[in-house]
């Protein structure tokens, strides 16, 4: 007795083969070599710019930071300051300050022309080039440069800058008025050390004279009369007491 065939198996027999058959079309097209590509030409990752400024706070007594070029800034005891060392921001060479209260003493060794950049959070701005201080009260809003070495700047604004030489200092009011020039009062850097005190080069008073003119003679020290005199009398009283001592020394081919 032959089985009886299901009228659904030929159906199943037929759809199974379709699968199979669609399954290894779609292997046989995902398995081919994909089509060849022009190599891409490698892209330079840029350098992330570190331009966020550091902050530094003084509290119980005077710090110093000795930056990467070896510029150093001491922050007087209750100092608050954000800073910005050369180098630190991609292209800017300069050393960038934020003073939001109290005094900095700028050390700087920065090429020539280049300056240590102080401004208050009021907007003043004070340019130090070699070593200087620079002070902010913020409940007067007062901001002060004293130059002490080299030359200096200070202004309300950037496009009015007033310059200060050495030894020098200067302020500005609440309003933005300049103050000034003043001598540095040496008091106010002692905190800081000696090499803040003000280092100018002697300023020339006199007119050289012309290489052809005549030599001043040396001046004749002054002898004192009296002295010789007395010191004569101790050495003559002894070889002749029963004489009297004379005012001046005797040359020598004098008789006494």
């Amino acid at each position: 007795m032959q089985p009886t065939r299901s009228p659904y198996a030929l159906v199943i027999t037929l759809v199974s083969l379709g699968i199979l058959a669609a399954v290894l079309l779609t292997g046989c097209q995902s398995s081919q070599s994909p089509t060849p590509t022009q190599p891409h030409e490698p892209v330079a990752t840029p350098v992330p710019a570190h331009c966020d400024p550091i902050n530094v706070i003084t509290d119980g007594g005077q710090s110093v930071m000795t930056l990467p070029d070896g510029s150093q800034v001491y922050l007087a005891d209750h100092t608050e300051i954000d800073i910005i060392p050369a180098g630190y921001c991609p292209g800017d060479d300069s050393i960038s300050i934020m003073l939001k209260q109290g005094a900095v003493a700028i050390n700087s060794v920065l090429p020539a022309g280049k300056w240590v950049v102080i401004t208050s959070s009021n907007g003043y701005i004070g340019q130090v080039g070699k070593t200087g201080l620079v002070t902010f009260d913020p409940s007067s809003n007062t901001f002060s440069v004293a130059c002490t070495n080299g030359s200096c700047t200070l202004a309300a604004k950037p496009d009015k800058l007033t310059t200060l030489n050495c030894d020098q200092s200067a302020y500005l009011d609440t309003y933005g008025n300049f103050n000034g020039p003043f001598n540095i009062d040496p008091d106010t850097l002692v905190q800081f050390g000696s090499w803040l005190q003000p280092t100018c080069a002697p300023a020339q008073t006199s007119t050289p004279k012309p290489a052809t003119a005549t030599p001043t003679p040396t001046p004749t020290p002054t002898v004192d009369i009296g002295a010789t005199a007395t010191a004569y009398c101790g050495t003559f009283m002894k070889q002749f007491p029963m004489t009297p001592c004379p005012t001046l020394k005797p040359s020598p081919t004098a008789t006494p």
